[in-house]
C-alpha cells in the first residue's frame, strides 16, 4: 500500500481519483488537502484469518 505525505502530492495530477485508506486517520490526513471531487474510502486493514 502506498502512503504518501499529503504535502508532495501532486494534487492536480490526481483531481478526481478514488483514494482508499485503512482508518479515519488517514480520512482526515488526506481529507485536509485533496482537492474537491476526490473521493475517500476507508477500508480498514483486515485482520488476517482468524
Amino acid at each position: 500500500m502506498l502512503r504518501p505525505r499529503p504535502a508532495f502530492v501532486n494534487w492536480s495530477q490526481l483531481k478526481g481519483i478514488v483514494i482508499f485508506v485503512r482508518n479515519n486517520d488517514e480520512l482526515r490526513l488526506l481529507g485536509r488537502t485533496a482537492p474537491n471531487g476526490t473521493r475517500i474510502i476507508v477500508l480498514p486493514e483486515d485482520g488476517g484469518p482468524a
